[in-house]
């Protein structure tokens, strides 16, 4: 039996709705109905209901409609996993903006708890300041007070006295005029006290007065202090002119145009050839805290108070290195001094401004620490290419080492000259030219004198000069037994002499080769 006969074996059990006595076996494409053979020939009401209508096999039809509904399944599968994508994002970004709030409030708190305990410091040394300043004025207050009050005292005591002197009778003379003399001494010592002092010749209140002018300060602090935000920090501006390269570190001075809202700043320094970055712009670090890759640094995050700018920015040691890295400010200026870097190495670095709501973009820069063979500041900085920053060999640089060189050529022959042409004069002190030449050259301090001290000791240098002495011997002890034999020949007296001066200025180059080997802790290189 066949698929389809196997399909309408199953499908006998359906009676056309239009016609009870016959079963459907026709598919109805235009109307989208099963129909049967009468359905096509009288319709339901006896007309041509069906007829010029698309008519499919049932099998055929099962096979339309089924690729029909799995495509509507694929679609509606699709359309599913969408809306879980977008439920997903909605529960990421609810998480997010709930740890955002949590961040704010942490973050205003801490500034809050911060902002209060220097108030709360600045307050205690007001009053201490204050304490000091006032103590010494209340103390002589105080003694004066009392002093005053006693006066007081004897005064309203000597005025009673003297009412009651005045109440004394006529009949009494003898008595008033003795009270009267008593009176006026005593009337007259408390008039010589001094008088009563005012308020407003103390110098401390004064001072006081001047301390109290400054506490408006206070206002701008406060109100600077919770002046938030409602951006993220532009992407920082690195002064590649203002940056510099050595073998072991650099120095990073960039900047960050609203500068006057970053909390922080996030520096990552990696070597080039293990640098990682994924989509989301996080960066990776290799062995982060291996001791061994002393150049894979740690991201280190300063702190930055709103109202400390101008001031420099405290710093603090992160990872395995000791003072690996340092961050100052001066003028709005941020200078981050990377060290222990391996020399010849190339590196990238990412600069990342923080504040309230969030972290800016970051900035990338290129950088290649110098070998030990290379001048000191010729590295190089690269805001774009990580290729053009590496150092090179310039015109300048090979026309500098070439002249070093020739220099050393030249003072070599010079001296060798003047050793050949100054070698049988004999000074009052009985040294010669040589002798003096040996100490002068053993006691400058000059570069490259190192270099020259290894080339005269090298050993073939020294084999030659050996040999040429040897040379020499020999033709001397020749030329005397000629001269003996015959001195009336003055060409052979000139060869003579010439070889005897070749002889003593070997001679004496091997004597100054012999003074570098004694006075070689005399050359600096």
């Amino acid at each position: 039996m066949s698929w389809q006969q196997d399909t309408r074996s199953h499908l006998d059990d359906f009676v056309c709705s239009s016609h009870k006595d016959q079963i459907v076996s026709i598919y109805c494409q235009s109307c989208d109905v099963l129909i049967c053979p009468k359905c096509i020939t009288q319709g339901p009401s006896k007309s041509n209901y069906h007829k010029q209508h698309v008519y499919l096999d049932l099998a055929d039809a099962y096979l339309i409609k089924q690729k029909q509904l799995n495509q509507v399944i694929t679609n509606f599968k699709d359309a599913t996993q969408t809306k879980k994508n977008e439920r997903c994002e909605l529960n990421a970004l609810g998480q997010r903006l709930k740890l955002e709030l949590l961040r704010k409030k942490t973050a205003i708190s801490k500034q809050t708890h911060c902002l209060h305990d220097a108030i709360t410091k600045q307050e205690k040394s007001y009053v201490r300041h204050i304490e000091m300043l006032l103590k010494p004025a209340i103390t002589r207050n105080e003694l004066r007070f009392n002093e005053v009050d006693f006066e007081v005292v004897s005064r309203e005591g000597a005025l009673g006295s003297g009412e009651s002197v005045c109440h004394i009778p006529e009949e009494k003379p003898i008595q008033f005029l003795r009270a009267m003399k008593r009176i006026e001494s005593d009337l007259v010592k408390l008039s010589a006290d001094s008088g009563p002092v005012s308020m407003d010749s103390a110098p401390e209140l004064r001072m006081v007065q001047k301390e109290n002018l400054s506490l408006h300060q206070y206002k701008s602090l406060i109100t600077r202090a919770f002046t938030f935000p409602n951006q993220v920090p532009s992407v920082p501006h690195v002064l590649s002119s203002w940056c510099t390269v050595g073998v072991t570190s650099a120095s990073i001075t960039f900047k960050c145009p609203n500068s006057y809202i970053i909390q922080s700043y996030i520096v990552v320094c990696q070597p080039y050839s293990t640098f990682t970055e994924d989509k989301t712009g996080e960066i990776h670090m290799a062995n982060k805290w291996s001791k061994s890759a002393r150049s894979d640094l740690e991201i280190i995050r300063q702190n930055r108070e709103k109202f400390a700018a101008g001031k420099g920015l405290p710093w603090r040691k992160r990872g395995p290195d000791s003072q690996v890295f340092r961050v100052k400010s001066t003028m709005g200026r941020v200078t981050a001094v990377i060290r222990n870097l391996l020399p010849h190495t190339s590196y990238i670095v990412q600069i990342h401004a923080i504040n309230s709501c969030g972290s800016s973009q970051p900035t990338k820069l290129y950088l290649t620490t110098l070998s030990y063979s290379e001048t000191k500041g010729c590295g190089r900085v690269s805001l774009t290419d990580p290729h053009s920053y590496r150092s090179v060999w310039v015109l300048c640089q090979v026309l500098l080492t070439a002249s070093k060189y020739v220099l050393l050529l030249f003072l070599l022959l010079w001296v060798l000259y003047a050793i050949f042409i100054s070698w049988p004069t004999v000074y009052e002190d009985g040294k010669n030219a040589v002798t003096y030449i040996c100490d002068f050259v053993a006691t400058i301090k000059l570069p490259y004198v190192g270099s020259l001290r290894r080339i005269l000791l090298s050993k073939p240098f020294v084999d030659y000069l050996s040999f040429l002495m040897l040379m020499g011997n020999t033709s001397e002890d020749s030329l005397v037994e000629e001269s003996a034999t015959d001195n009336l020949f003055t060409d052979e007296a000139n060869t003579l002499d010439s070889n005897i001066q070749s002889k003593w200025f070997l001679q004496s180059v091997w004597e100054w080769i012999n003074r570098f080997g004694e006075n070689s802790t005399g050359v600096l290189f």
